[in-house]
């Protein structure tokens, strides 16, 4: 019995080695799968952040192309209102060379934006904050379009007022030919050559007035050539320092240095445009159109 019992006692001692010894191995085993578990979710995810900054990368890339061109056609836009003050050959051309650089840009910008937009929609990593960036970047493209649409026919219509003076100083000029030898005659032309120097328009008046008068058209002014020219009263630029507007809200729709002008308000509360530099005033544009409210 002594000995069945210390045999018992053996076997039970082996079972429970041999059970350790499982448990040991069983331990072991599970280690190494969840170590190489682990390792395999390591390079996964090492990979995918490499993917992920490729990605943001190229993107940055691009997005850095637009908003250097963005900066690009604000330059060649204040170089274009800085030379519509000068004349001659060399500034239309350079105005000219402003205007297609600005295009080509724009088109550029746009491919950029659109190939950017791309990437972003097609990644799985969404970036709001990227997106946002671009939505302005693309309101940005859009004002300069504007800005820039509008430019180009307050140019158009410098040049064909600039060619009818022309024309009209070539009138007189042939004019002036043909009465060399009577001397009032002669000094009647040089009067009218210089009236005709230093001879401008103005209007002013509610949006509604300006519309009707064909001066305004779809917030774009002096663009339509069938404006009602009568709307417009013709000064000499020498004598017009002041113009009283008889109402407290105004703003200048025709392009004019700011430095040479002042609104200021009278004792009755209304604006009184006050000019300060008479040749700078009426550099760009020998058409003045105010809109009151």
């Amino acid at each position: 019995m002594k000995h069945s019992l210390f045999a018992i006692s053996g076997l039970i001692a082996l079972f429970t080695a041999l059970m350790l010894m499982v448990s040991i191995l069983f331990s072991s085993c599970t280690s190494t799968a969840k170590k190489n578990s682990l390792v395999q979710e390591r390079d996964s995810l090492t990979n995918e952040l490499t993917v992920r900054n490729a990605e943001m990368d190229k993107m940055m890339s691009v997005l850095s192309e637009v908003q250097d061109g963005i900066d690009a056609i604000n330059k060649a836009e204040n170089r274009i209102n800085l030379v519509q003050k000068e004349n001659g050959k060399s500034a239309k051309e350079r105005v000219s060379e402003d205007m297609q650089f600005i295009e080509d840009r724009m088109a550029q910008n746009r491919e950029k934006i659109e190939r950017l937009t791309k990437l972003l929609n097609s990644s799985k990593y969404s970036n709001s904050k990227l997106k946002k960036i671009v939505s302005g970047m693309k309101q940005q493209l859009d004002e300069a379009t504007s800005r820039i649409s509008d430019l180009e026919q307050e140019l158009k219509f410098k040049n064909e007022f600039v060619q009818k003076q022309a024309q009209e100083i070539n009138s007189l000029n042939s004019s002036n030919s043909l009465l060399l030898d009577n001397t009032a005659a002669k000094e009647e032309v040089i009067a009218n050559q210089d009236e005709t120097l230093h001879e401008a328009y103005f209007a002013f008046g509610t949006k509604r007035e300006l519309k009707k008068e064909k001066i305004l058209v779809k917030s774009k002014v002096l663009v339509d050539p069938s404006m009602h020219q009568s709307y417009f009263t013709k000064i000499d630029i020498r004598d017009f320092k002041s113009l009283d507007l008889y109402d407290n809200h105004a703003k200048l729709l025709t392009s004019h240095p700011t430095d040479s002008y002042k609104l200021i308000k009278n004792e009755d509360g209304d604006y009184v445009l006050h000019i300060l530099n008479v040749d700078n005033f009426w550099s760009s544009s020998k058409y003045l159109v105010i809109e009151v409210w």
